[in-house]
């Protein structure tokens, strides 16, 4: 969406590119592969809606999903197995671990709910730090679960 520029991200001057779905920051001082970070936009994109992550609904564990005492929140069904499928490649095994899939990710922000999205029509969606997962049943598999386009509609909402 446009070439790397210096903006202040949570008070930190640091190198970033803008793409339709997120939000890429150099971080020099970190070591590999944590010295380029997709940015925390989930959250970004919720605060700049003025919406309060932590005032979200929370509930408690339900059997088949994976939960996240941290945030309280439930991960389940197929947006579960897209979280699972994906992550950061950092500990040379076959397959994604938890932790690798959280490192890209990040933890849930939200349970489902029904939003409606730029396109003016209405998805279940679930909030994640660095992502909205999307439910597109319309799609088939694995294009029924896609990643929101934050990076397009943050900076939309920006100007």
């Amino acid at each position: 969406m446009g070439p790397q520029r210096e903006e202040v991200i949570e008070g930190r001057a640091l190198q970033v590119q803008w793409f339709e779905r997120n939000r890429l920051e150099l971080h020099p001082g970190n070591a590999p592969p944590y010295d380029v970070l997709l940015g925390r936009l989930g959250v970004d994109r919720l605060v700049q809606q003025g919406r309060d992550w932590q005032a979200l609904p929370t509930s408690a564990p339900e059997p088949g999903c994976r939960f996240f005492a941290e945030t309280g929140h439930n991960v389940c069904g197929a947006i579960l197995a897209l979280w699972r499928a994906n992550g950061l490649e950092f500990d040379g095994r076959p397959g994604k671990s938890e932790a690798e899939s959280l490192a890209l990710f990040g933890l849930p922000l939200s349970g489902p709910q029904v939003e409606t999205l730029s396109d003016g029509r209405e998805y279940t969606v679930q909030w994640f730090e660095r992502a909205r997962f999307e439910l597109h049943p319309e799609n088939a598999p694995p294009y029924n679960v896609l990643l929101g386009l934050l990076g397009n509609e943050f900076q939309q909402d920006r100007r």
